[in-house]
């Protein structure tokens, strides 16, 4: 279903928690859907298979229902607004997108709008310069071409770049630059594809993960983090706090800060230092101060 998922071990999908949220479709005294303040043009069931937009303006609400496959939903051309559950893809217009629980978002050419609801949402910016807003649940955002600005909510969110390119992500002055200069706000956690990638972290807990065979340089800094190198060589630091490590195929490097951290390396000749802490080194065949 998912272009794009979280990355955090062990995670279990979340259950769709509402069938509305503040975003969502809503029902007019009259009866009829209306989405973002808009009666529906087009309605869909959750369930129905894809369905297609037209060339002009469309209000596309799709209702939720708890059996059948997931709806689709491609909006296509005109400034449209769209709301509900389901895979969710605007088009060269500049659309406006209200989704609830458990739903991805794929904007399409133009400069789109995104209002994530309860639950796992995903979100791909696409090439315009789009803004996108997570909510209670973890959220994974994606950019695009543009320079796109993300707003993560309570939950733990991730900004997700699997380009080619090179892309530099500091989560702590909430900068992604890449295929486009994004901005982030309140999103903790990153993941990077191939590239010579540079994810810097914050003082508090961050996850950061390598999704491909690209040379990286991490710097998690304070707070308990986790870690995860990829298949090519990767540098990794961390700083204070009680971290986990776990590298990857290539000949990794890993420096830990102070604290009691795990450090598991991968098929590659890792090299790994504790530092100050009581510290645990598993597979690294050259390890420094490691107390286990």
């Amino acid at each position: 279903m998912r272009t794009y998922s979280m990355v955090i071990a062990g995670a279990v999908v979340v259950l769709i928690s509402g069938l509305t949220s503040s975003a969502s479709a809503e029902h007019s005294s009259a009866g009829a859907p209306t989405c973002q303040g808009e009666t529906a043009t087009i309605v869909v069931e959750h369930g129905d298979g894809s369905t297609s937009g037209t060339d002009e303006r469309d209000v596309i609400v799709v209702r939720p229902r708890w059996q059948g496959p997931e709806a689709k939903v491609h909006a296509g051309k005109g400034d449209d607004v769209i709301c509900g559950f389901g895979d969710l893809h605007g088009g060269p217009g500049e659309d406006s997108f209200a989704n609830s629980s458990d739903s991805c978002v794929h904007g399409g050419l133009g400069d789109d709008r995104s209002f994530g609801g309860r639950g796992q949402n995903c979100m791909d910016g696409g090439r315009g310069a789009d803004v996108m807003h997570g909510d209670a649940g973890g959220d994974v955002f994606s950019g695009g071409l543009g320079d796109d600005v993300f707003y993560g909510g309570p939950g733990r969110d991730q900004i997700l770049e699997r380009g080619p390119r090179d892309i530099r992500i500091d989560l702590a002055r909430g900068v992604a630059n890449g295929r486009g200069h994004d901005r982030l706000y309140s999103v903790r956690d990153a993941g990077v594809g191939p590239g010579r990638n540079v994810v810097v972290g914050t003082a508090g807990a961050n996850l950061i993960s390598a999704l491909g065979d690209g040379d990286n340089r991490f710097y998690a800094r304070g707070g308990r983090d986790r870690v995860f190198g990829g298949s090519a060589t990767d540098r990794i630091f961390t700083g204070p706090g009680r971290d986990f490590v776990k590298s990857g195929g290539g000949a990794d490097v890993v420096s830990a800060g102070r604290g009691d951290d795990l450090l598991n390396g991968g098929r590659g000749a890792d090299r790994g230092d504790g530092g100050p802490g009581d510290d645990r080194c598993v597979r690294i065949e050259q390890p420094r101060h490691c107390e286990a």
